[in-house]
């Protein structure tokens, strides 16, 4: 069955939703090729659903052709909003600055060189109508090759608070609530690689309802040296994964070891 056969139907149904709540799609920016960000960008505009900003937060990116891309990104779409750090700060800062930049009522998370499935929000959003509770959604994913090729497609559990301390499985999609992303201080620059996976840990304790799409929204970019290619890319990344494991055991008091 193709997404073809659907998208006019899917149209339809956004437009009568009951609850359309914006989204604010918070993108990272740091040195990205103009070729991915592009991409990044055009999927953002693809969407079926249309209550949505798109927040790109430039974290003094040193590349010429990625500042000039992103000054051509926000022309003729008044959804596109985009912000230059002075200092770069890492991707827990420029997340926290888009998270300060956002006006929706749900934030969604989406690293610069990926790229969102065209009927991603819609289905995120018809989750949401008919789960009115629900303080943080994921998604299913795949992963994608710079030329466009998706493989390792990754069909996700139902939430389970147990299972997501021993491994980062929500990954992406994640939107969640504004007001609970706010409420939780955002992302922990201390831990700056597992940034998302800590700042989750603290959203689930405090969401009223966790719910999973099982729809593959969110295609990762595999490249050389990215965590979607090798786990193993980013060496410190199981300690500050422990880290965060084990600060979530202290607060909730669990007498656990990480």
């Amino acid at each position: 069955l193709t997404l073809e056969r659907y998208r006019s139907a899917w149209i339809r149904e956004a437009d009568s939703f009951h609850t359309r709540p914006r989204v604010s799609i918070i993108v990272p920016v740091y040195n990205t090729p103009p070729r991915l960000l592009r991409q990044c960008v055009a999927s953002v505009r693809r969407q079926l659903y249309l209550d949505w900003e798109l927040c790109l937060v430039d974290d003094a990116s040193s590349s010429r052709a990625t500042r000039r891309h992103l000054a051509r990104c926000a022309r003729g779409d008044a959804r596109i909003r985009i912000e230059r750090r002075e200092v770069n700060g890492g991707i827990a800062r420029a997340t926290n600055d888009g998270i300060a930049m956002a006006r929706g009522d749900f934030i969604a998370f989406l690293d610069h060189d990926d790229e969102l499935a065209e009927d991603a929000l819609f289905h995120v959003i018809r989750k949401i109508n008919e789960t009115p509770d629900a303080d943080v959604v994921f998604t299913d994913q795949d992963k994608i090759t710079d030329r466009g090729f998706r493989f390792k497609p990754f069909f996700k559990p139902g939430w389970s608070p147990a299972f997501f301390r021993s491994i980062m499985y929500l990954g992406h999609l994640l939107v969640v609530r504004t007001e609970l992303v706010r409420e939780a201080g955002g992302c922990d620059p201390a831990f700056d690689g597992v940034q998302d996976f800590e700042l989750a840990l603290r959203l689930t304790e405090k969401a009223r309802r966790v719910v999973h799409v099982p729809r593959i929204a969110y295609h990762w970019r595999a490249t050389r040296g990215s965590t979607a290619s090798s786990f193993s890319a980013k060496r410190n990344i199981p300690a500050l994964q422990q880290q965060a494991v084990q600060r979530q055991l202290d607060r909730l008091g669990i007498p656990g070891v990480a």
